[in-house]
């Protein structure tokens, strides 16, 4: 299951957040998320954000619901000319 949400702007950047156990795609509001989804016992969630404060406003949701990060990978920017995504940190 996913949910999609549109977001305008200038410049975006997609980050894969990858949490233990499972998230309902109920959540997906609370978290401001494009996508939630299932994956093995865990769950990706996909965030569309404008600056490294959306970020960690988003990482904050998740420690705050005491869920276990496993993983933040920066999937794609867009709106930069030439932008590519850099790898990942986990």
């Amino acid at each position: 299951m996913s949910t999609n949400r549109e977001m305008t702007g200038p410049a975006t950047t997609v980050y894969r957040l990858e949490i233990g156990g499972s998230v309902g795609v109920s959540w997906a509001e609370w978290f401001e998320a494009d996508t939630i989804a299932p994956c093995g016992d865990n769950t990706v969630v996909e965030v569309r954000v404008t600056d490294q404060a959306e970020l960690y406003g988003r990482l904050r949701r998740i420690h705050d619901l005491n869920l276990r990060l496993i993983a933040v990978t920066l999937v794609k920017v867009t709106g930069e000319p030439g932008a590519t995504p850099r790898g990942s940190t986990t």
